[in-house]
């Protein structure tokens, strides 16, 4: 996953951690699922 815009780093580094389970989705259907494993780029 990208960070499109850089305003919404902050929001995401307070969100996010190595072991956050997260979806992929397009309108109501989900197409896949994962953990995050490694964060790169969006630490301080």
């Amino acid at each position: 996953m990208t960070i499109v815009v850089r305003e919404m780093v902050s929001y995401h580094r307070q969100r996010i951690s190595v072991g956050t389970n997260f979806y992929c989705v397009a309108g109501r259907k989900v197409y896949a699922t994962g953990v995050v494993t490694e964060l790169l780029g969006i630490q301080d």
